[in-house]
């Protein structure tokens, strides 16, 4: 009985986190849609960007304090110097997705684009979407030092963003039986950048 109401605790906080995570960037879009384009001659503009940044500043540790809340038990094994790092992809592949909308494929360290090889998802990321998806993905790839990439694209069917935590293979083989392993029904093709179902 009491775990079963510790669990009804836990999920109803979620939930709460989950509705002020969603506020908490909506706020964040509004503000940077009035971010101006400035030159140096123009205080007014300078001091009214200068209020939005240190709203956006703000609102970003925020959306941290609320994800790190939500993946509490997860966070709390990650070292100091872990946890920012963790923050810093939170962000950085925010902003990847955002210029990349059909979808990416990027070093876990590097964060930059990788355009060779067989790239393949791992099923202990699937069906993660939007932020707290993310968070998840960079958490699982942090605790498992063998994912090399992160990946994203948007589902037309239901109007969401995935992220996943992804292997790049060079030889198509190696991506194939690592993709059978892993229940996936495509591999992707970063050289020709198509898919190959498996």
């Amino acid at each position: 009985m009491f775990i079963q109401i510790k669990e009804k605790h836990k999920n109803n906080q979620n939930i709460k986190l989950k509705a002020h995570l969603h506020y908490l960037l909506k706020q964040k879009n509004k503000i940077e849609n009035k971010l101006i384009l400035i030159s140096n001659r123009n205080n007014r503009l300078i001091n009214q960007n200068f209020i939005n940044q240190t709203k956006t500043k703000k609102l970003n540790n925020e959306i941290l304090k609320c994800l790190a809340n939500y993946f509490i038990k997860e966070f709390n094994d990650f070292t100091t110097k872990e946890k920012k790092l963790i923050f810093l992809k939170f962000f950085s592949l925010m902003n990847i997705s955002k210029k990349n909308p059909n979808g990416f494929t990027v070093n876990t360290n590097s964060m930059l684009p990788i355009k060779k090889g067989f790239a393949v998802s791992t099923k202990d990321t699937q069906n993660c979407f939007n932020e707290i998806g993310l968070f998840k993905v960079i958490i699982y790839a942090m605790n498992n030092k063998n994912i090399n990439a992160f990946g994203g694209w948007f589902n037309d069917e239901n109007q969401k963003y995935y992220f996943d935590a992804s292997l790049v293979f060079e030889k198509f083989e190696d991506a194939l039986d690592y993709g059978k392993k892993n229940n996936q029904i495509a591999i992707f093709d970063l050289n020709e950048c198509k898919e190959i179902r498996i």
